[in-house]
Parts: structure tokens; sequence; C-alpha cells
């Protein structure tokens, strides 16, 4: 479905997108479908702001910091909190469901994140990515060796040989 972002509703944009991962997911879920769902989250070239919470709603650290990415990623922090929560409440978390968050780039762009990120390992064009695995079922993952770098391109490829390497994960 063709979820539009426009200037001032990235909180209504957000939800609905949430919402709708969310429905997909239960919906799968009880017709026993296997799928692959790509959720973006925050956009750092939407218009600014491209947060939804209140200035008076976040901690004061967060509202007086000069960057606006702070701001940013305190929502996104909080857009997906309440995902994972509405998603447990659903029971979507079962042991056949894995959740990948991941990042497009590092800081290496420039602008305020070379002031944000200030570990130089961080800063360079081949540099480290979050990817954090949420599920029940992990134990595909006990053998990823945390310190190798690897491109994006290879994130599916490498996930599912290594769902498939295991056998409670076979059938996925």
């Amino acid at each position: 479905r063709d979820l539009r972002m426009s200037r001032g509703l990235g909180d209504v944009y957000k939800r609905q997108m949430y919402a709708e991962a969310l429905n997909l997911l239960e919906k799968g879920q009880k017709n026993n479908d296997k799928m692959l769902l790509v959720v973006k989250t925050l956009d750092m070239h939407q218009p600014y702001p491209y947060y939804g919470t209140a200035y008076g709603d976040m901690p004061e650290g967060v509202r007086d910091n000069k960057y606006v990415t702070v701001r940013g990623i305190y929502w996104v922090n909080l857009t997906i909190q309440n995902f994972f929560k509405e998603a447990s409440r659903r029971g979507l978390m079962d042991d056949r469901t894995l959740f990948v968050i991941t990042s497009d780039h590092n800081p290496h762009s420039g602008g305020e994140y070379m002031e944000l990120v200030t570990d130089e390992r961080s800063r360079r064009s081949i540099a480290p990515i979050p990817l954090i695995f949420i599920g029940k079922n992990l134990a595909p993952f006990a053998l990823l060796d945390e310190e190798q770098y690897a491109s994006q391109i290879d994130l599916a490829p490498v996930s599912y040989t290594h769902l498939r390497a295991h056998e409670t994960c076979a059938d996925l």
C-alpha cells in the first residue's frame, strides 16, 4: 500500500505504516503465510521536521539539542518501541518471526553526523551499521561473526543461509 508522507504529517504517516505492517503480519500469521516485510522508519531526506514527538513530550536533553537528528532518532526509538509492544500484544512475536533492524548507511556523509559520531571508525565510507535481530528463536545467529564486515546487499542471502542451516528454522 502506498502511504504518502507530506510535510508535517510524519507522525501520522509512521503510525499508518506501523499499523499496516502489524495488520499484514497478523493476516500472514492467520494464513500461515511466509513473507518478507520491509518497513522504513526515519528518512533523513524528508522535509524538516522529520519527527512526530511534541516538543514538550521530549526529555530536555533531546528537545534542547541543537541537532534535529537527535529528535528524529528519539522519535524512531519511540515508534519502534510501540511497534514491538503492539506486535507482542497481538501475539505476532512467535518463534517463526524474525525482525531485523538496520540502517541504509553509516554517518560518513558529513554534516551534523560528523559532530554527533565521534568514533573515527564509524565515520569511514566502509563502517559498521546497526544490524539487530529480534525474535524468540535467535539460535540460527549463534555463530554469526559480529566483527566481520559485509555489504548490505549481503543481508538477505546471509540471513537466509543462517536460517536454512538450522533444522528449527527449516520451514521458514
